[in-house]
């Protein structure tokens, strides 16, 4: 029986810690805000005690700069629905609805395109707020 799908030793070491990381990193922008970044951290400090792969350091790196972004810019915008009343001000359902449309979804889209990235075994830099791939190191000849 064959198949046209991705064999698992024709993937990249990491995959799974790839998939882990853009999956916590969805699970942080939609379903569980807190939760989600919480569990990065953790497969953060994972990945760190096991020096996982460029691979899965890549994915890791662009969703734990993407958390950091979103943060300050949820920061800003909740600062400054604040400044300029509250809730109950006739600003708030504009900057919410700014806040979502210009940064919340397109950074929540990011994590998908990612996660399918991951799936099928490829690097994904974040539009806008990823930063540089790492390279794996060749290894030394003994």
């Amino acid at each position: 029986m064959t198949t046209n799908h991705m064999q698992d030793q024709d993937l990249p070491q990491g995959c799974e810690l790839a998939m882990a990381s853009e999956a916590f990193y969805i699970t942080n922008m939609i379903l569980a805000p807190g939760l989600g970044f919480i569990m990065l951290l953790f497969l953060h400090m994972h990945c760190k005690t096991r020096q996982a792969s460029a691979f899965a350091m890549n994915h890791l790196r662009q969703t734990m700069v993407a958390t950091f972004i979103t943060g300050i810019i949820a920061l800003a915008f909740t600062l400054a629905i604040s400044f300029t009343g509250g809730i109950g001000s006739p600003w708030f359902w504009h900057l919410l609805t700014a806040y979502f449309v210009v940064f919340h979804i397109p950074l929540s889209w990011f994590g998908i395109v990612g996660f399918g990235k991951a799936i099928s075994g490829e690097e994904y830099r974040y539009p806008f707020v990823g930063i540089r791939l790492l390279k794996d190191e060749p290894l030394a000849a003994a």
